[in-house]
């Protein structure tokens, strides 16, 4: 995960550490803490969906899990009641309280609330985790299209707040739609409505309550109705980008998003959920994914009407 600086600011995300584990006190947010957790459990062994499992063999990488899960849910705690809330994703790289760069200051992404809900389902800690996915529920309900980004802390309203910073210099609040240095932030990528919707829908299979499902179903039907494409191997565009200030429909595509797509539509038909063809919908998007194989060089690569 990279350190809360420009890079991370104007939306890159690049991997500057060698150990998740290293680079947790210097971006101890809580995307560094559950993708280290996640990290070394992938190595251990294994993981089956919506359970923590037993690392009897490996008592280290166990500790590190649940150390990991204890510092996820203590940010949830750190809200008083059961207000639904949304986490921080980065810190300072003193390692507490929030960085300095306006864009991050109180910054929570979409994609690594996302995450966390499915990592505290994981660990067995379902309060914490509803309270994150109710966060995530009133934004994909209530707002015009699920934003990449919104602001971190509880959600008293019916949707969370959109992000912003408070300018000193000018003495004014600054909406991060409308500054070059967090519009991207007023983006709606496929790859993070994918993410909130599994996360939603693995609250459905540990609860059975409906309106998880529901609000996963209108996500996936935002994204067929606003980004499916027929160009070239078809799949579906990136969603809406709005670092121009102006949003407007991404016409790029992301292997990485569809496969989000693949899983999100594949469980939607699993759970023969209303509202479309899922099954139809996951082969759009597993088609476009296959396509971009190249099995000479042995990685996936993006034609030219991908990034048009």
């Amino acid at each position: 995960m990279a350190p809360a600086d420009t890079d991370a600011a104007t939306g890159r995300n690049h991997d500057r550490t060698t150990s998740p584990v290293a680079a947790t006190p210097v971006t101890a947010g809580v995307a560094a803490l559950f993708a280290g957790m996640l990290l070394m459990l992938s190595v251990a062994m294994p993981v089956h969906a919506g359970t923590l499992p037993e690392l009897t063999a490996k008592p280290a990488i166990a500790t590190l899990a649940r150390t990991g899960c204890d510092a996820i849910a203590a940010r949830v705690d750190a809200t008083p009641g059961n207000v639904p809330v949304l986490l921080r994703t980065y810190d300072s790289r003193r390692g507490h309280g929030a960085p300095t760069l306006p864009p991050l200051h109180s910054a929570a992404f979409t994609y690594d609330n996302a995450l966390a809900v499915i990592a505290l389902l994981a660990c067995h800690r379902q309060p914490q985790a509803e309270r994150i996915g109710e966060a995530l529920r009133l934004a994909a309900s209530n707002d015009t299209r699920l934003r990449d980004t919104y602001r971190a802390g509880p959600v008293t309203g019916s949707k969370p707040l959109p992000n912003g910073w408070w300018d000193a210099k000018r003495q004014r609040w600054v909406d991060a739609a409308q500054a070059y240095a967090g519009a991207y932030q007023n983006g709606s990528s496929c790859g993070n409505i994918a993410g909130a919707a599994l996360a939603l829908l693995a609250l459905h299979r540990a609860t059975g309550n409906p309106r998880w499902l529901a609000a996963a179903v209108h996500l996936a039907d935002w994204v067929v109705i606003h980004a499916s494409d027929t160009r070239g191997a078809g799949g579906f565009d990136g969603g809406v980008e709005s670092f121009p200030l102006v949003p407007r429909r991404a016409t790029w595509k992301s292997t990485e998003h569809n496969i989000d797509l693949v899983a999100l539509f594949t469980w939607l038909a699993h759970v023969t959920a209303p509202g479309n063809d899922w099954a139809t919908q996951a082969a759009h998007a597993r088609d476009f994914v296959a396509s971009q194989w190249d099995a000479g060089s042995g990685h996936s690569g993006s034609p030219p009407e991908a990034t048009a």
